[in-house]
């Protein structure tokens, strides 16, 4: 999907090129060069991009989920969960993350996988209670009984 504005492509388009020219060890103008490839369509391009921006800053989680969301779009579900494992690397407690290893061990059937993140989200204050309460439903419809800690 485009998410910039029509009109404005072209100006973005020259920022970045800019900014990667004068910072080519910035892993921001890496990442959102990333973005700008994807919502061309360029996906292998854009992968390379968010490779780089990883090796540049590899505590920033950002590259990490974006690669995850461009696996599981591509069906490259393995590199997308090692993506995501990378993420929570970075930042432990990242709650998409979280969620979506939660998702995919619920989905997938994995309950033994599903009980340890479900554990782990449990444990963040931060994740919203909405979404705690739609995982919790989506494991009861899949293993047939409520989580239990």
């Amino acid at each position: 999907p485009n998410l910039t504005p029509p009109g404005v492509a072209g100006a973005v388009s020259r920022e970045i090129a800019a900014g990667l020219a004068a910072t080519p060890k910035s892993a921001t103008m890496h990442f959102f060069h990333g973005r700008q490839l994807i919502e061309k369509g360029r996906v292998e391009e854009a992968i390379a991009e968010y490779k780089k921006a990883q090796t540049l800053k590899p505590d920033n989680v950002r590259p990490y989920l974006e690669l995850a969301v461009t696996y599981f779009r591509l069906n490259r579900t393995e590199q997308g969960l090692a993506e995501l494992e990378g993420a929570l690397e970075a930042e432990p407690g990242n709650l998409l993350a979280l969620s979506l290893m939660a998702r995919h061990a619920i989905h997938s059937g994995d309950q033994t996988a599903a009980n340890a993140w479900m554990t782990r989200i449990r444990r963040q204050p931060r994740f919203p209670a909405s979404d705690l309460t739609n995982l919790l439903s989506e494991y009861e419809t899949s293993f047939g009984h409520p989580f239990r800690d």
